[in-house]
């Protein structure tokens, strides 16, 4: 009789067991719109617990007030968890910086317009969370409520195995193919949502590997695509840009000829673009040293705009410093000129503002003259010269007139930036003159 009650016990336990595990499947193919990954998950599920589901947002539930179109989690007892969640690009949403100790290399390149980054934390023992986080471009979604941009963030984190320990007990990290599963299941959410939305952009489909130069530190979808694409070449030419910066030629601006180095293009961001000459040679007094273009598309547009690449916070931004017609903000009596900070050239920059597929966007042409200023190898900037005029009123006109070419040439640059993000409506709003004078120390 001792025997039967402990082999019934046995029995019961494991039925128990079993439903437990039947229920867990079943949560986890029915959760989250059916995106996760039952087959990887089901290795990670408890036998003995039940896991509990969450989950709201306006793909799920039609008519639901949410920010999010998607937000699912499930949790169980110990180390592991599934996260999903789909929601507007804000202006303080940023992707992981590659050289954090715990981003990885994507494993997938992601078609132009999007950007991507993957995640590990916490390498100890045989699994590990790893977490895909995605900026996808949405032009034609409807995001009237929260109407800041026109990408979606879609953010997925699983659990997978690790590779064995090494001699000194350190993992090397995911397992590749696990990797890129979570990438995948990303993947589809973001699909699932181009569609649910009506964003007007071709789904991602089958992603094809990134190339082994991208994964050991390239752009793949992931960064700015800011190579530098060199100097002078053998035959004298000077160099010119490339991709969404083939506009950026200096010979043809008809500044110095010699050694220029430029950089940018060689990916296509709807959310930002940046373009970049600088010489190497040794130019007359006011003549053309340097050029920059950039757009900020979406919500980190006004920031851009109100001053967190120009130093100014958003009260001066807003009072002072927003650009107008004329505006400028050296009066015309300064007989010295200064660098508005510790690591900027003076310059003058133009502003324009469009409307583009990422929403609201700013554009900022800068050009740098010689005035007698240079960086030093820390970064400083100083004077080869302690004292020096200002450049003449003819100088500062002419200099206007430059910037307004390089704004003109930037933006109806065929293949340029403003033309791939379909900028229209654009207006100049005007000049500022990035350097203070003497009378402000």
């Amino acid at each position: 009789m001792a025997a039967l009650a402990v082999v019934t016990a046995v029995i019961a336990y494991s039925m128990r067991d079993d439903e437990h595990l039947k229920a867990n499947r079943a949560q986890v193919r029915k959760a989250c719109a059916g995106l996760l990954p039952a087959a990887h998950l089901d290795p990670f599920l408890p036998r003995d617990s039940a896991v509990t589901h969450g989950q709201y947002g306006t793909l799920l539930e039609p008519g639901h007030e949410s920010r999010a179109f998607i937000d699912c989690r499930l949790d169980w007892a110990g180390d592991g968890g599934v996260h999903m969640r789909a929601e507007p690009w804000g202006p303080g949403d940023v992707l992981p910086p590659a050289e954090d100790g715990d981003v990885l290399p994507l494993p997938y390149r992601l078609p132009d317009g999007s950007r991507g980054a993957v995640t590990a934390h916490d390498m100890y023992g045989d699994t590990t969370q790893v977490g895909v986080v995605l900026r996808v471009a949405c032009p034609k979604g409807d995001f009237e409520r929260f109407r800041l941009g026109t990408d979606v963030k879609v953010s997925v984190e699983l659990p997978v195995r690790v590779r064995d320990e090494d001699d000194d007990g350190y993992t090397d990290g995911p397992v590749e193919e696990e990797l890129r599963l979570v990438v995948r299941s990303a993947v589809h959410a973001a699909d699932r949502v181009r569609e649910h939305q009506a964003c007007g952009t071709t789904p991602f489909g089958k992603l094809s590997p990134a190339p082994a130069s991208e994964r050991d530190g390239g752009d793949g979808g992931g960064g700015d695509g800011d190579e530098e694409t060199g100097t002078e070449d053998e035959r004298g030419d000077v160099p010119r840009g490339k991709g969404t910066c083939a506009w950026l030629n200096p010979a043809a601006m008809g500044y110095p000829k010699g050694k220029w180095r430029v950089s940018g293009g060689s990916s296509f961001d709807p959310a930002r673009g940046k373009c970049r000459a600088a010489f190497d040679g040794h130019p007359e007094e006011n003549e053309i040293k340097g050029v920059d273009a950039i757009s900020v598309s979406g919500a980190g547009a006004r920031s851009f705009y109100q001053g967190d690449e120009t130093g100014l916070n958003d009260h001066e931004a807003d009072e002072y410093h927003e650009p107008g017609p004329g505006w400028t903000a050296v009066p015309k009596r300064t007989a010295e000129l200064l660098p508005s900070d510790d690591h900027t050239l003076p310059s003058l920059s133009l502003w324009a503002e469009s409307v583009c597929d990422g929403g609201q966007t700013f554009h900022r042409i800068s050009v740098t003259p010689e005035l007698g200023y240079h960086l030093d190898p820390d970064g400083e900037v100083t004077r080869h010269e302690e004292d020096g005029p200002a450049p003449s009123r003819v100088a500062r006109e002419e200099l206007s007139r430059t910037a307004r070419a390089a704004l003109d040439r930037y933006l109806g640059a065929p293949g340029g930036w403003p033309e791939r993000a379909h900028c229209r409506d654009t207006k100049v709003l005007g000049e500022v003159e990035e350097w203070r004078s003497i009378d402000d120390e």
